[in-house]
């Protein structure tokens, strides 16, 4: 870890973010604006539940069905938060575009941080700046994926201090913190903090390592362990932050599933399965109470998987695909998206040069482990929003070291 920008300069650090945030909003505020309205999603109507003061509940736009665990809380409670300030109209949208720009240009300078703290300040600042100028997916302001990001960011950065072993006990009760954070926002973080665990071992060993999971461990169960304990007040059942992985493999894994990438929005399978687009499946869901409609929609689904290995691992082999390659033609803005993150997958080859740093490591192995989860299941491109920086990274990065091989090359030089 070389020297760079650090948390001893606030100053510099909150000038910068306010800079990428003054561009980033200013990127998006036309754009936002000349879109229509995205179609509520689950968050959106929980955070509408909340406001109406109907509890964290009531998930689908078929109508209500009771407390649910379908989503991660925090955004939804953001949401609500933001409902009941300033109502549901134009002024819910402005500060909810504002809010997420403001988060979306943090993410952005947390990635220049990262970058600082491992030798790459310049590629870093280009890979922020090019982040804060161009509009993101309108989706983004329904999923929270801006809120994800900051977080795998700003703990990559604290990781990082901790790998080169100049962080104290503070610092690790401040990583489990964000952890924590992150979960609550988007469970397959865990895939993360566990990559991030087994380099840790590897790098500073089993007895060091304890040092750090202790106060972490600490920090990240008591915010995770408090709504976990609510799921099973309300659900009698031990769940881990959210649960609706059953109705995803349900949806992702029958007879008409895809075994490659859709031309269309959605699978034509997935509807039928979904109570948030088939009136039906929300009749069947508030019969049988949520963890029993989802729990059976994954039994049916996994025995669907031992019926079918062959074609269940090429749908599987789709979805890892399409997180990286998310081409499809449903739209000019989903087109162009997917190309840009397609063309951003090659090009981030490219960043093998910067292979031997720690950096590369704490990276890649976010980036490799946060796309296990979507293996299972079809993500829409947003869905790899919270972790593009590191895409974008790699491949200014890449795009550096191949420019400066070339001169090397030009004036002679091995």
């Amino acid at each position: 870890m070389r020297a760079g920008w650090s948390f001893s300069t606030p100053g510099r650090f909150v000038h910068l973010w306010a800079a990428l945030f003054t561009l980033t909003f200013a990127a998006n505020l036309a754009v936002y604006w000349l879109r229509p309205p995205p179609r509520p999603g689950e968050n959106v109507n929980i955070a509408l539940a909340l406001q109406r003061g109907e509890g964290f509940s009531n998930p689908f736009s078929t109508g209500p069905s009771g407390p649910t665990a379908h989503s991660a809380p925090l955004y939804p409670l953001l949401l609500g938060a933001v409902y009941s300030i300033f109502g549901t109209g134009t002024a819910a949208r402005l500060a909810v575009l504002a809010l997420t720009t403001l988060v979306w240009a943090l993410h952005c300078a947390l990635l220049q941080l990262f970058g600082s703290l491992h030798g790459a300040a310049r590629a870093a600042r280009i890979a922020a700046f090019g982040l804060a100028i161009a509009p993101f997916h309108g989706n983004l302001l329904k999923g929270g994926e801006a809120f994800t990001a900051a977080t795998i960011a700003g703990s990559a950065c604290l990781f990082s201090i901790i790998l080169a072993r100049r962080g104290g006990t503070p610092s690790f009760f401040l990583l489990g913190g964000l952890m924590a954070v992150g979960t609550l926002f988007n469970v397959a973080t865990v895939m993360i903090w566990a990559a991030w665990g087994c380099l840790l071992v590897w790098r500073i060993g089993a007895r060091s390592f304890v040092k750090v999971l202790l106060p972490a461990a600490v920090a990240f169960l008591i915010p995770v362990g408090v709504w976990t304990a609510r799921n099973y007040i309300f659900f009698r059942h031990l769940i881990l932050v959210r649960d609706n992985m059953g109705l995803e493999l349900a949806a992702s894994y029958n007879d008409c599933a895809l075994t490659v990438m859709s031309p269309r929005s959605h699978p034509p399978c997935y509807t039928p399965f979904h109570p948030n687009d088939d009136p039906q499946a929300a009749r069947a869901l508030i019969a049988s109470g949520e963890y029993e409609f989802y729990a059976m929609c994954e039994r049916e689904a996994k025995a669907w998987i031992r019926a079918h290995p062959l074609r269940s691992a090429a749908i599987t082999a789709g979805h890892i695909l399409y997180f990286w390659f998310p081409v499809e033609r449903a739209g000019g803005e989903a087109l162009i998206d997917g190309i840009g993150m397609s063309v951003l997958t090659l090009l981030s080859l490219l960043g093998i040069s910067w292979r031997r740093t720690d950096g590369f490591k704490i990276a890649v192995s976010a980036a490799a482990s946060f796309s296990l989860v979507y293996s299972f299941f079809r993500a829409v491109p947003r869905f790899r929003y919270p972790v593009i920086w590191i895409t974008v990274l790699l491949v200014i990065i890449g795009i550096e070291a191949w420019i400066a091989r070339r001169r090397r090359v030009a004036d002679g030089l091995p």
